[in-house]
């Protein structure tokens, strides 16, 4: 469906962006708020939840894992518009 606006690598791409600023900013949020010594607006309680199973393979895994699928969204879609070179993009992606 997408694919039949002529704007859609657009739409894509923005999205993409869109979803990498996110986890800049949780991955922001959670530093400032965490117990460390960067923590600047931590409240004192302790983050004992994701520092155990199943809520730790969230940062761990999960995080990492979108924020790749999200890169290799963005070499795709640079690929097909001819603005990458496959051999760069196959080498990124390594």
């Amino acid at each position: 469906m997408l694919r039949q606006r002529p704007t859609w690598r657009r739409q894509v791409a923005w999205l993409n962006i869109a979803g990498l600023v996110d986890f800049v900013g949780a991955i922001g949020t959670g530093a400032l708020s965490s117990n460390s010594s960067i923590g600047i607006v931590a409240d004192g309680a302790a983050r004992v939840s994701m520092r155990s199973l199943p809520l730790s393979l969230i940062p761990t895994f999960v995080v990492p894992l979108w924020t790749i699928f999200h890169i290799v969204s963005l070499l795709q879609l640079a690929r097909a518009a001819g603005t990458v070179s496959t051999k760069a993009a196959a080498l990124a992606t390594r």
